[in-house]
């Protein structure tokens, strides 16, 4: 379905069917840039300077919500859902407003795969409203927001309120030449340290 995607790309952004093509393609290699980190959190056992260890595991965060970029829309969408997915999350993605239809049009794949029911849901509509209803949401953990500065900051009161955890991403983003997936894996884990005591006689 690269010619479809690329297609409905192009119709909705205005770019050339070329670049279009080309970002169907970078959204792919991120899939499967995202998989190979999937197993990379697993936690780790330090020895402590007491008797006893320090174990620390790495857990999803439970339901990111995010507000996705406007430009973009689908690798910009892909970019950031891939990397919660790998790691457990669920994920509620607000489409972009003025092109929803290839975010919409990758839900049908995704309910055809693997991922299981409930997973990835996606609403589509008013940016404002959606994002304030997802900062308010006792449910919604975490919020990823691709978004101009004064909408993050007023976002980020919103959510206070819940102490969710926040990762602010430029409007801007070149998402295209994007290297820091790393920090999307590490926004999408919890770290959980506990001291295990050594028997001590």
């Amino acid at each position: 379905r690269h010619q479809e995607f690329a297609e409905d790309l192009s119709a909705q952004t205005g770019q050339s069917l070329s670049t279009s093509l080309a970002q169907v393609e970078k959204s792919i290699e991120r899939l499967f840039e995202s998989a190979a980190w999937a197993d990379k959190f697993g936690g780790s056992v330090n020895q402590a300077d007491f008797k006893g260890q320090v174990v620390t595991c790495y857990n999803p965060v439970g339901v990111i919500g995010m507000l996705l970029p406007e430009h973009d829309p689908l690798l910009g969408a892909v970019s950031m859902l891939a990397p919660a997915l790998a790691l457990g999350n669920t994920v509620v993605l607000c489409a972009s407003e003025s092109a929803p239809v290839s975010l919409l049009k990758l839900a049908q794949v995704i309910e055809t795969s693997d991922v299981p029911a409930g997973t990835v849901n996606i609403v589509a509509g008013p940016r404002g409203p959606l994002g304030d209803t997802l900062a308010a949401h006792a449910g919604v953990h975490a919020l990823w927001l691709a978004d101009e500065a004064d909408a993050i900051a007023r976002l980020a009161r919103s959510a206070s309120s819940t102490l969710k955890r926040i990762l602010a991403l430029r409007a801007d983003t070149d998402w295209g030449s994007l290297r820091d997936s790393l920090r999307l894996c590490r926004a999408a884990v919890a770290a959980q340290t506990v001291w295990h005591a050594a028997d001590i006689n």
